[in-house]
């Protein structure tokens, strides 16, 4: 939720250009935007802003509206929100050096956002495709089962004693 000093940028047409631009734009993992070249009959991708036009690693290539930190961790998640890295602060809000440029964008998915915000580094849990929580190392796993096992011991306790 945009806070209340943002919330009419975050309405504005260069915002919203911007931020479509981005979500549409082929990116390397390092939030440079590609551009596909022809090359012996095969495509490949290039940065933008490279003379040289060097190719980019497939493997680095995040194809559009794919959450950047989801890719790098070998995972494809639709992107939802574009993150700016820099945060927007009243100071700043005016500065299309921070507000519009590609450089300070991310895409990110809901989960990951919520991540950087909460200043923590990696998810520590995923969803499976039933939307059922996963947890992503073991200890957290065996920590879950422990809980739930002494809420339901909890609850047969409380149980036997109506």
């Amino acid at each position: 939720m945009a806070q209340s000093f943002a919330k009419g940028f975050y309405n504005s047409h260069a915002w919203l250009a911007s931020r479509k631009r981005y979500l549409d734009a082929v990116v390397d993992t390092s939030g440079n935007i590609l551009v596909s070249k022809e090359r012996d009959g095969d495509i490949v991708y290039v940065r933008k802003d490279d003379p040289n036009e060097t190719p980019v690693p497939s493997e680095c290539v995040i194809p559009p509206r794919m959450c950047e930190r989801c890719f790098k961790r070998g995972e494809l998640t639709p992107a939802k929100v574009v993150h700016h890295i820099e945060h927007i602060t009243p100071e700043n809000i005016d500065d299309p050096h921070v507000t519009l440029r590609y450089a300070n964008m991310q895409r990110l998915c809901q989960d990951c956002h919520a991540f950087v915000h909460s200043g923590q580094t990696e998810p520590r849990v995923t969803f499976d495709e039933n939307g059922n929580v996963v947890p992503k190392n073991e200890s957290l796993q065996s920590m879950i089962e422990r809980l739930t096992e002494t809420v339901d011991e909890s609850r047969n306790i409380y149980r036997s004693k109506r």
